[in-house]
């Protein structure tokens, strides 16, 4: 459980997705050059932190893009919670010492992109 803020209040969680080339080292100054997922069509969603469960965040639109980056531009996604410094909210993660059911776990499904069209 949370120490910080109210355990029943929702949080935003907010995708970022890097803008910078492979020249941007610094990870803080990745983040903050950052756009945001809604623009590579990654939904932001509500949480909350007293509970539990599997959630879902759909990347496909921005996975689609990536092919069409130049090589030195990263592909890559990170979350940030709404009002993040600004209100005492947090979300909490099981390590990887959890167990198995419990691990934050990334599933990937691969589509292959279909031709077909009705006329």
């Amino acid at each position: 459980a949370s120490t910080f803020g109210n355990a029943a209040d929702s949080v935003g969680l907010f995708a970022l997705i890097p803008t910078t080339t492979s020249l941007v080292t610094d990870l803080r100054r990745i983040l903050d050059l950052a756009a945001a997922g809604s623009f590579a069509g990654v939904d932001s969603t509500l949480l909350l932190p007293s509970a539990s469960g599997v959630r879902a965040v759909n990347v496909l639109a921005l996975a689609r893009t990536w092919s069409t980056l130049p090589t030195n531009v990263p592909r890559a996604i990170a979350f940030r919670i709404g009002l993040e410094g600004a209100q005492p909210a947090e979300l909490r993660f099981h390590s990887s010492k959890a167990a198995a059911a419990l691990r934050p776990r990334l599933r990937i499904t691969y589509l292959p992109r279909s031709e077909f069209a009705l006329p």
